[in-house]
């Protein structure tokens, strides 16, 4: 395989949103090139990126928080963390099945996003995940499953 990146991928660049500390303000930009060593002292890359700057906001020596992407996306399937439960070493959840009985199913988590854990295995998308009622679900008990938005989730947690 040759070094040579293909036409397709050298248009493709890493998203990067850029925040200025006093204000709420998001600048898009992408990376534009990676230093070829990492500082060993903090554990850090020095990396250039380019922001369109049309109002002179931008100005050297400003501190920001920087929010990095890919360039590939990523299906994935978040489940929120307050069904999930723990049994000895094991993460798992209960999922209802097509007769409305509550079904254990152990799950591999990722990492915490906003209240929601990644799942790498356990859960198919479509899987309906029970969140409320935890300490009264046992295996194969009949529920009667009510659809909730993230919205109502958010609010049912406060």
């Amino acid at each position: 395989m040759s070094g040579i990146s293909s036409d397709k991928e050298s248009r493709q660049k890493s998203p990067v949103e850029l925040r200025l500390q006093s204000s709420d303000v998001v600048y898009p930009g992408i990376i534009h090139a990676f230093d070829n060593r990492i500082d060993s002292t903090s554990g850090t890359i020095r990396a250039r990126a380019i922001f369109a700057n049309p109002q002179g906001k931008l100005l050297p020596g400003m501190y920001a928080h920087l929010k990095l992407g890919s360039v590939a996306e990523e299906k994935t399937i978040l489940v929120s963390e307050i069904a999930i439960g723990t049994d000895q070493n094991r993460k798992f959840v209960y999922v209802v099945n097509d007769e409305n009985k509550a079904t254990y199913r152990e799950v591999h988590l990722g990492k915490s996003i906003g209240g929601n854990r990644v799942v790498q295995s356990g859960l198919v998308a479509g899987d309906k995940v029970i969140v409320q009622g935890l300490m009264r679900i046992q295996p194969n008990m009949l529920v009667d499953p009510k659809v909730s938005t993230a919205a109502e989730e958010k609010s049912a947690q406060i």
